[in-house]
């Protein structure tokens, strides 16, 4: 069970690095059997609150526009998981006066308007369309590590400026090690206890050595006394993206 987070004084500081809490999913190919096993995964989330939508095979801009509303056809085939609410049928008179009816596919947690479908039966219906700007995706097609679609809990200004970590610490774990890289920050175990800045200590030497750093490359900007902390790195030789390739190689898992 983590301990519960204390504030200090430099924590005030600490919700300038963070971004609005993002529900992450995680998922992988093998999650839709063998005929997905090498189609790209692209997970969408609430443009409002985060909350994870839908895994499609393609990337929205993949896929033409509707003249009518521009919003993005999506044929079912293309939906690997459906998250989204259905909040029933509405009628919405186009152009010409012609009247359609649209079956409201809406956020589960914040309830916004995301997409909609002609018919509840997807044999019928044959497509999802996705409101323009009401989902956004979670990162680039598994493979790319460009800076522009990194997760948010990475920062960095400019390639000379300090690399700015979200972190989340569980202490008083087996071992001290990354356990995920997710959207919102990087989760590490550390194995010693939260008290007499001992957990600390051992995160700033776990991503010295990880990073392959010299002493004092790795400080705690913020966070001291939370399991919330923000680590500031200076990267040295190191791009942001070699950063990221570093921790997600060293939870298991290769770009």
């Amino acid at each position: 069970q983590k301990p519960t987070a204390m504030r200090s004084e430099d924590d005030k500081n600490l919700g300038q690095f963070t971004s609005k809490k993002r529900h992450t999913r995680t998922v992988t190919n093998d999650d839709f059997g063998s005929d997905h096993r090498d189609a790209q995964l692209c997970v969408y989330y609430c443009a409002s609150c985060w909350q994870y939508l839908f895994v499609l095979s393609k990337t929205l801009d993949q896929l033409p526009t509707r003249h009518t509303d521009h919003a993005r056809v999506v044929p079912w085939e293309n939906v690997l998981k459906d998250n989204t609410k259905n909040c029933g049928a509405k009628l919405v008179k186009r152009q010409g006066g012609a009247l359609e009816r649209q079956f409201r596919l809406h956020c589960p947690q914040c309830n916004l308007w995301v997409a909609y479908t002609p018919s509840q039966d997807h044999a019928v219906s044959k497509y999802m369309y996705v409101v323009p700007d009401a989902a956004m995706v979670s990162a680039s097609p598994a493979g790319s590590a460009s800076q522009g679609t990194l997760p948010p809990c990475m920062q960095q200004d400019t390639p000379s400026d300090p690399v700015l970590l979200n972190i989340l610490v569980s202490p008083s774990a087996p071992r001290t090690q990354v356990v995920a890289v997710d959207w919102e920050s990087v989760v590490v175990d550390v194995e010693p206890p939260a008290e007499g800045g001992k957990a600390n200590a051992e995160l700033v030497s776990y991503f010295t050595d990880l990073l392959n750093l010299q002493t004092g490359d790795v400080r705690i900007a913020y966070g001291t006394a939370s399991v919330q902390k923000v680590l500031s790195i200076t990267p040295r030789d190191l791009t942001l993206s070699d950063v990221h390739r570093k921790l997600m190689q060293a939870c298991g898992r290769t770009l």
